[in-house]
């Protein structure tokens, strides 16, 4: 408690200062071993020894608690019930996770929301070399490191102003968490061709789908958000591309009139969901999960799935993507699309992982990439990938 509150307080990685403190068994300390924890703290050794008893008792109740947990079953209504509240999820989210995780699993999963996620930066490889933006943080004095999944992906475990530095301002490097990285790899889109990325938002994806092309592709993308649509393209300009074009969508403009002579080689799914999967940049997503919103929410998924396929070649590619953990948001809307729509055909990401130079061990039993901040130190993200049928 001691270490993560200094940590907080001075803007050092909690983990770090844990690690490189003395680690002593409570009747070891000695006088010099509390002195000297006192200097590094500024703080008397009196203090330091009475927050080393809090903190000892503290952690020996909630040990003894995650142990009484660990052994409720979640079979049971009242169990079930307090160990939700134990991992501050709500219920129906326990419910729902337990349909695709064991026990084990849901507390690894709800432990990692308790830990605050890394800045993740892409690099634009038009512009430079993650060697070379490496390079420059570092020189600054930045932690950065590089990602361990995605080829353009660095990691910075600190707060910094990044729209104060010259790369960002040039347009080389974009922040994006590096699970989300991974989906325009999956969907590896070839130089000049035709991509629509459907619910793209402020175009995080639509720009590193740009850089992936060099910028030779033609890439729509639409969103009901003619607002986010507008940041993406001041961002495509900071960047330098042109191959961006934003087409939002509404009422007035539905997809069916803007798209109904067009077909493209590649469409891109990133659809609106419940946000589980990033509960520990936005805390809220990890409570609001009900019945109501999942059901919702899966129902709409499988909707803008049906329609925004439709504009796809005979041959061409989809990728369907979620940042959420929960199987109905994910599997479920999958098995129902391919149930209702025998043209399409599910395929291995493995091969587009392997060229863009992405490890396949994220894919999952089922073909899915799925990923998760217990195992891969990401947002949490499913991504499917599918053919269309030539007929």
């Amino acid at each position: 408690y001691l270490v993560a509150q200094k940590a907080i307080d001075c803007g050092i990685d909690g983990k770090y200062l844990y690690e490189n403190l003395p680690q002593k068994e409570k009747s070891d300390l000695t006088e010099e071993t509390l002195s000297a924890a006192a200097t590094f703290f500024g703080e008397t050794p009196k203090t330091i020894e009475a927050s080393l008893d809090k903190a000892t008792r503290e952690y020996l109740a909630s040990r003894e608690k995650l142990e009484s947990i660990s052994s409720l079953s979640l079979a049971s209504e009242s169990d079930l019930e307090e160990f939700a509240d134990f991992f501050s999820l709500s219920k129906i989210a326990v419910k729902k996770l337990s349909k695709k995780f064991s026990k084990e699993e849901i507390e690894n999963i709800a432990l990692s929301f308790f830990k605050s996620a890394p800045l993740g930066l892409r690099v634009n490889s038009m512009a430079a070399s993650r060697e070379k933006v490496l390079e420059y943080l570092l020189a600054k004095g930045m932690p950065a490191e590089a990602g361990n999944l995605s080829p353009d992906s660095i990691i910075v475990r600190k707060r910094i102003n990044l729209a104060a530095l010259d790369i960002y301002k040039a347009g080389i490097v974009e922040i994006q968490d590096e699970g989300s990285q991974l989906v325009s790899c999956v969907l590896d889109p070839a130089k000049g061709s035709k991509i629509l990325d459907a619910c793209a938002g402020a175009g995080g994806k639509s720009l590193h789908l740009a850089a992936l092309t060099e910028d030779s592709a033609e890439i729509i993308a639409t969103d009901v958000s003619a607002k986010k649509l507008k940041e993406a393209i001041k961002r495509a300009k900071r960047s330098g591309f042109r191959s961006i074009i934003a087409r939002p969508v509404g009422h007035k403009t539905s997809p069916e009139k803007i798209f109904r002579a067009e077909r493209f080689d590649y469409v891109l799914i990133d659809a609106p969901c419940s946000g589980f999967g990033v509960s520990r940049r936005s805390p809220q997503n990890k409570y609001k999960i009900s019945e109501s919103l999942i059901s919702r929410l899966a129902a709409n998924q499988l909707k803008i799935l049906e329609l925004y396929s439709r504009f796809l070649k005979n041959g061409g590619i989809l990728v369907y993507s979620t940042c959420s953990l929960i199987p109905d948001e994910n599997e479920e809307v999958v098995e129902k699309f391919l149930e209702r729509n025998g043209n399409f055909e599910k395929i291995s990401p493995a091969d587009s992982l392997k060229k863009r130079g992405v490890p396949t061990s994220v894919i999952d039993k089922n073909d899915n990439v799925f990923l998760s901040p217990h195992s891969n130190d990401t947002d949490g993200f499913f991504i499917a990938k599918f053919r269309k049928k030539k007929r």
